[in-house]
């Protein structure tokens, strides 16, 4: 039980990671076209 739950954390802070580095770059497309 307890591995499947630090599992689930793990997926979700990597998922948390990709979707923080895709605002990045398109915050770093926006500030080059301007």
């Amino acid at each position: 039980m307890r591995a499947t739950l630090l599992q689930g954390m793990a997926n979700i802070r990597a998922d948390n990671n990709k979707k923080l580095d895709e605002i990045r770059g398109t915050v770093d497309e926006k500030l080059e076209t301007t």
